[in-house]
């Protein structure tokens, strides 16, 4: 019945079985979602066609779906895109609208975000190019508020391009608004304005209203937002709009010179306690992007009135597109100055094609290794098969960061070889590069070192090989850059980084490679054994060989850092500026030999390690059903209902007998009850251990585990 009323829609909501969508090639993917380019064929009587005929190009989004909140954003996406109907709001399609698979079916555009082609690819619009971006961005939110909507987020990410653009391009391509999944009535957002106006002045708490309504990204968010003292308003998105045209003018990241170091982070570079210091200066100093000197004045008079700080003097989106089509009128048609451009910004001893490209990538290895299609040859330090089957399962999520930087892998078999598994967690950091990377290429790596004479060299080969491709690859991307839109445009390298941890389980034994401090644990007769040891500045031993290596240690507020960074980790892929300082890709390897009472193998990223214990992890997988992939959920989850602040990645394997499969595993011990008592949550986990021999005292979550 549901996919019936889904099928009659105008935009159809269950377009698994009406539509012919094929998806392709993954595009991207972030924290609540994964974007999958593909073709899509509609019916000739389907009330919604994109243009074209035949299979035209689409980009099919599929959330993730974590928690209710998820589902939440989903639904509210899914109305907002349906209720859109403009040339500058990317049109939905079709969307899955039914479990469990939410996807939104949506126009493609070639140009990627406007972000990627000021950035990345080095796009520096002319004036008029400039303006005709602004103003169809303008023309976009004018149709979102006509239509009682407040975007909540608008910035160069959720602005995608036509046409690809880069620093040789010329005209301004066509520009569509993307992402609704913050969007809110403006009429609802002013009605809990007013109620928690009243509940204040009554002397009621606020009931969360700040909390649910502080969302978006600080760059771009208005002043009365910021200071909690008004709601997300038209007003608000015309304030993102002016922050974001400034951008579009100057090819400046907004305040990119204004962040400051947050020593409670994983390192001094990434921003937090930054952020704050920006918001107060947005709002107590009227801070406000640096102007770009081309900006014609009568443009630049808007953007001043645009980002002024009381809201009810900013013009509405109406208002602006006139001022705009107007001004545009009146503008010359760009000439192209890119040449020029490129003269003036090469540096000395380099080409405007990038001469310093090839001497970049000749440091470490720079050609990617690709894992063959084909069966592996067998490793000369196999000790053959292990009795029983493995199952591996992964699960991740963002937790209460905006930002997902975590990333990881599971290959099983690995190499198409009997016995051998694979699995592997990665946590990112100043960026996700690093570690979305590593989980991409770990097999291939591996593949490279696999008739190494060890175990233990085969991994260490790998992780080295892997850490020089990425601190090589980040080289090259910066010397192009440079060399595309010159040294101040490109800004200082980007040096993102990542801990890691391979698990590779090979016939009878386990081994764990480690660089970092995520952390692997056994269950050994139901009791947690660790093996693998923190890689932090918390230890003494590391520090140690910090100190023998020459690199600098400093305390600050919260402990040790290492080098220029002020990485709290000591070992890592990437961060190429605190090689010099004794940051290693080396990774320490153990070796295991499994038994009998081995059940099952726990890695994770210290997302989790910061609020549970060895112990506590153990119980909870114990108390879970069978499934790997569940136990990673359940513990992530519990991660973050405990208040990890961080991302949480989870990769579980069974071994042995445990992963024949089963139910409701035996937590409880006739003697001693349970075995692994945990702090009482909302994820199920119990902290009083009933020992009722003989009983079947099962919790909620056993019966459902039970039932499964």
């Amino acid at each position: 019945m549901a996919t019936a009323i889904g099928r009659s829609c105008e935009i159809n909501l269950a377009f698994e079985n009406y539509a012919d969508v094929h998806p392709g090639a993954e595009i991207c993917r972030g924290a609540q979602s994964r974007v999958l380019h593909g073709t899509m064929t509609l019916p000739s009587d389907a009330p919604v066609k994109p243009d074209g005929a035949g299979a035209v190009p689409v980009a099919i989004k599929k959330a993730v779906m974590a928690s209710s909140e998820d589902l939440e954003r989903y639904r509210i996406e899914l109305k907002a895109m349906a209720s859109l109907s403009h040339p500058n709001v990317l049109r939905l399609l079709g969307a899955q609208a039914l479990p469990p698979n939410y996807t939104l079916v949506l126009e493609f555009a070639a140009g990627g975000s406007l972000e990627n082609a000021l950035h990345a690819a080095g796009w520096r619009p002319g004036p008029r190019d400039a303006v005709s971006v602004a103003l169809q961005l303008a023309r976009a939110l004018a149709h979102v508020h006509a239509a009682g909507l407040v975007h909540r987020d608008v910035k160069p990410a959720n602005v995608l391009l036509s046409e690809p653009r880069d620093s040789r391009g010329s005209g301004a391509p066509e520009v569509k608004l993307t992402d609704f999944g913050l969007a809110e009535s403006a009429e609802k957002l002013a009605r809990e304005a007013a109620d928690l106006t009243s509940r204040l002045k009554a002397g009621m708490p606020s009931g969360g209203f700040h909390k649910k309504h502080m969302v978006g990204t600080l760059q771009y968010m208005a002043p009365e937002v910021l200071m909690k003292s008004g709601p997300h308003s038209p007003a608000a998105d015309m304030y993102a709009w002016a922050v974001v045209a400034n951008e579009v003018l100057s090819g400046v990241v907004p305040f990119s010179d204004c962040t400051k170091e947050n020593p409670a982070a994983h390192t001094v570079l990434e921003m937090g306690y930054g952020q704050q210091e920006l918001a107060a200066a947005v709002c107590g100093e009227g801070l406000r992007p640096l102007p770009a000197a081309s900006t014609p004045p009568a443009l630049q008079a808007l953007l001043d009135r645009c980002w002024v700080a009381d809201p009810a003097q900013r013009p509405a989106a109406a208002e602006v597109v006139a001022t705009l089509e107007e001004l545009l009128e009146r503008l010359p048609a760009d000439h192209r100055a890119s040449t020029e451009h490129e003269e003036a910004m090469t540096l000395p001893g380099e080409s405007s094609q990038g001469a310093s490209v090839t001497e970049a990538a000749a440091e470490g290895e720079a050609a990617r290794a690709v894992a063959p299609a084909g069966p592996w040859p067998a490793a000369p330090w196999a000790e053959g098969p292990a009795d029983g089957a493995v199952r591996m399962g992964l699960f991740t999520t963002a937790g209460k960061r905006e930002k997902m930087e975590d990333a990881g892998t599971v290959v099983s078999p690995l190499g198409g070889l009997a016995g051998v598994h694979m699995m592997a967690v990665f946590d990112g950091h100043r960026g996700a590069y690093a570690a979305e990377r590593a989980a991409a290429d770990i097999e291939a790596y591996l593949h490279r070192s696999w008739t190494a004479p060890t175990a233990e060299e085969c991994l260490r080969r790998a992780f080295v090989a892997l850490d020089a491709s990425i601190c090589s690859d980040l080289a090259r991307q910066h010397a192009e850059k440079v060399a595309c839109m010159g040294a101040p445009a490109a800004g200082p390298k980007a040096c993102p980084g990542c801990t890691a941890m391979a698990v590779l389980v090979a016939g009878p034994r386990v081994y764990v490679a480690n660089a970092g401090d995520c952390r692997a644990v056994l269950c050994r007769g139901g009791r947690a054994v660790a093996i693998s040891r923190d890689h932090s500045t918390q230890s003494e031993a590391e520090r140690e060989r910090i100190t023998a290596c020459g690199g600098k240690l400093e305390w600050l507020v919260d402990g040790w850092r290492v080098g220029a960074p002020g990485l709290q980790v000591t070992r890592s892929l990437g961060d190429p500026d605190a090689k010099p300082d004794g940051v290693t890709a080396v990774p320490e390897v153990t070796s295991t030999a499994l038994e009998a009472s081995d059940e099952f193998v726990i890695a994770a990223s210290d997302g989790l390690w910061e609020v549970l214990t060895n112990e506590e992890a153990v119980g909870i997988v114990r108390d879970t059903v069978r499934d790997p992939g569940m136990c990673g959920r359940r513990l992530a989850m519990e991660a973050v209902s405990r208040g990890s602040g961080d991302n949480v990645s989870v990769a579980v394997a069974f071994l042995g007998g445990a992963a024949a499969g089963g139910t409701a595993h035996q937590v409880f011990d006739e003697t001693r009850g349970e075995l692994h008592p945990v702090q009482a949550t909302p994820a199920g986990s119990r902290g009083v251990a009933t020992g009722a021999a003989g009983g079947n005292n099962m919790a909620a979550d056993e019966v459902m585990d039970f039932c499964y």
